[in-house]
């Protein structure tokens, strides 16, 4: 997947929208205020944060060299995957999509 494929998939779900905290160098996307996501703009390979249930973030950071800690975010609930073809398209739709459910399930709890 592309920088623009990445952030236009983040960008459909609904809710979310570019968080003003973004810069040059990070490119921020929120659910009320939450986290959802961030893209390391310009990145190659591909670099992209989202939030992920830490039990699944621990699986992953095992199973794939190219999945990490996010520096600067939550090492607990964030993951930092690096598009290098470990992960199929299908896999980075489906984290991305986890960290939409992940945000809004955060936003149900704390109501």
């Amino acid at each position: 997947m592309s920088e623009s494929e990445v952030r236009q998939l983040i960008a459909s779900y609904e809710g979310v929208t570019p968080d003003d905290r973004s810069t040059s160098k990070l490119a921020i996307y929120s659910i009320k205020g939450q986290v959802m996501a961030v893209v390391h703009p310009g990145s190659q390979p591909v670099s992209i944060g989202l939030r992920c249930d830490p039990n699944l973030g621990e699986l992953l950071r095992r199973r794939y060299e190219s999945v990490s800690l996010e520096s600067g975010l939550n090492k607990r609930r964030f993951i930092n995957i690096l598009l290098v073809g470990q992960l199929s398209d299908e896999e980075v739709r489906s984290q991305i999509r986890h960290a939409y459910e992940e945000t809004n399930r955060l936003l149900t709890a704390g109501s």
